[in-house]
């Protein structure tokens, strides 16, 4: 069954970026979490905007989120989290 709340987010997201709007992007992928707090996407997503905002911390956190949960063989998160570690 599809859920259509997510979808519905989804595709406001999407818009938000095309058009730029990053900040409100962010809270687009928060409401997203509040349903599905491993969703990959969603974590992957806000990390990517958090780094793009210059919010490195919070960007590192949800690469140790996408790290350490059931998505932990991927080895761009891992990558990804190392490198941002490294600019701190």
């Amino acid at each position: 069954m599809i859920d259509w709340q997510y979808f519905f987010l989804k595709w406001q997201l999407i818009a938000l970026l095309l058009i730029n709007r990053r900040t409100a992007a962010v809270s687009v992928l928060d409401s997203m979490l509040k349903m599905y707090p491993n969703d990959a996407y969603a974590l992957f997503s806000r990390a990517h905007l958090h780094s793009q905002l210059n919010n490195n911390l919070l960007s590192l956190e949800d690469y140790r989120a996408l790290t350490y949960g059931n998505n932990s063989n991927n080895a761009a998160h891992w990558f990804n989290q190392g490198f941002l570690q490294e600019q701190l």
